[in-house]
């Protein structure tokens, strides 16, 4: 077993003095033609790296720069490959809940990524300004963070290291996830101890300590773990040193939200369990499958109705004709009557991008209007593969065009075939 510990902040303070105090990047412009930013200060500092606030100027945009620590690549001779995994990860996913990268460069020897800029607290810090939240606010918050994790995982990946400090929550209550500085593909990866960040192990499943065989589950772990957390004010598991901890995660059953001083709805505690069980096998299968539980808990306090009571199925929503289909060409939802050469023909679209991107890595497609004298179809991503929504008028087509993404993705939503 192996620990790392960080004097990453203190090596910066030194460099600091020796440098009269100013930080060298302060100031610094860099990027491709066009696109340069400006770097305007220190955000903060991780084991990892730094983030800058910037500005770019041919948008007149703020916008968030990430350095990989220098000690971190000395160290590590394959950081940088992981760091740039992580900037083409984030890339290629689409969804409000995963903050957005612009483009990646180096300066001098040290990689960099440039990427969407939040302006907001991180969830650790937003829990100690509230010292607990509301059931319905931490189930809103995590009903987000699992939205954007359903399209990591539906891309095949996972993110391994979701915590409060990598979540944001911006001024208007949205909930993003941040750093997947961890991501690797979900089929099947043997992960051990040494290839996790120790510094948080408040936040991982069994099966990563054990060195088992980790998917998507490890992450629908943590959410539960945070989402126990965010309703007590306390983590569920604590002690002295990472061992004590580890060796609750294994070992201990959630405890009784009373030992905080705080009553959990069966319900809702019945969700938290569904996340957090040991077995993965007895976890909540996917993160749609934990948003449907959260949305039907949601609702039944919202109607101020008992545990043992059965929600009213939420109301229909409005009918649209389409189809969406994976990487490997199959069917994964059919929206009323529509022929299945629709979905062949976002098969082959959907293959010749794929070979777009090889050339681009971090090209990436968010929407497309295929228009026909009969035939009108929006296309978007959708899990691996692609989606249509085929419409009756070019007007219509207009129309949905102007819709944010997740508003279209949730046409598809729940309707799995």
């Amino acid at each position: 077993m192996q620990f790392s510990f960080s004097v990453s902040n203190l090596v910066r303070k030194i460099q600091g003095l020796a440098n009269g105090g100013k930080d060298p990047l302060i100031g610094v412009e860099l990027g491709p033609p066009g696109q340069e930013v400006k770097i305007i200060k220190e955000l903060g500092a991780g084991s990892m790296g730094t983030v800058y606030k910037a500005c770019q100027g041919s948008l007149e945009r703020t916008v968030a720069v990430k350095f990989l620590a220098r000690g971190y690549k000395m160290d590590d001779p394959d950081s940088a490959k992981r760091f740039y995994n992580e900037a083409r990860a984030m890339a290629q996913l689409r969804s409000p809940h995963i903050v957005h990268v612009y483009f990646v460069g180096h300066y001098l020897d040290l990689p960099y990524l440039v990427m969407e800029y939040l302006d907001g607290y991180n969830l650790e810090t937003y829990l100690r300004m509230h010292e607990r939240l509301e059931v319905n606010e931490a189930l809103e918050l995590m009903r987000q963070v699992l939205k954007g994790l359903a399209q990591a995982h539906e891309r095949g990946k996972v993110h391994r290291d979701i915590k409060p400090a990598n979540i944001m929550v911006t001024g208007n209550r949205t909930a993003v996830i941040l750093d997947f500085g961890l991501v690797r593909d979900s089929a099947g990866t043997r992960v051990t101890l040494e290839d996790e960040i120790l510094g948080t192990p408040l936040y991982v499943a069994p099966e990563q300590i054990e060195g088992h065989q980790t998917d998507e589950r490890v992450d629908l772990y943590a959410v539960g773990i945070i989402l126990y957390e965010l309703i007590t004010g306390h983590a569920p598991f604590d002690g002295k040193d990472y061992i004590e901890v580890l060796k609750q995660h294994i070992e201990n059953p959630l405890p009784n939200p009373e030992t905080f001083g705080v009553s959990i709805d069966p319900c809702v505690m019945g969700v938290i369990e569904g996340l957090t069980a040991k077995n993965p096998e007895e976890r909540f299968s996917s993160a749609r499958e934990a948003i449907l539980a959260i949305d039907r808990q949601y609702k039944r306090l919202q109607d101020g109705l008992p545990c043992s009571a059965t929600p009213e199925p939420p109301p229909p929503q409005e009918e649209h004709i389409g189809v969406a289909v994976n990487r490997r060409g199959e069917i994964t939802t059919k929206l009323g009557d529509i022929s299945e050469r629709y979905a062949t023909s976002l098969h082959l679209l959907n293959t010749i991008m794929h070979e777009f991107k090889a050339l681009e890595p971090l090209g990436e497609f968010s929407r497309g209007r295929i228009t026909t004298e009969d035939t009108h179809v929006l296309v978007i991503p959708h899990g691996s593969g692609l989606a249509g929504l085929k419409c009756t008028c070019n007007h219509r087509l207009s129309e949905l065009n102007q819709r944010e993404y997740e508003a279209l993705a949730e046409c598809f939503e729940e309707r799995e075939v």
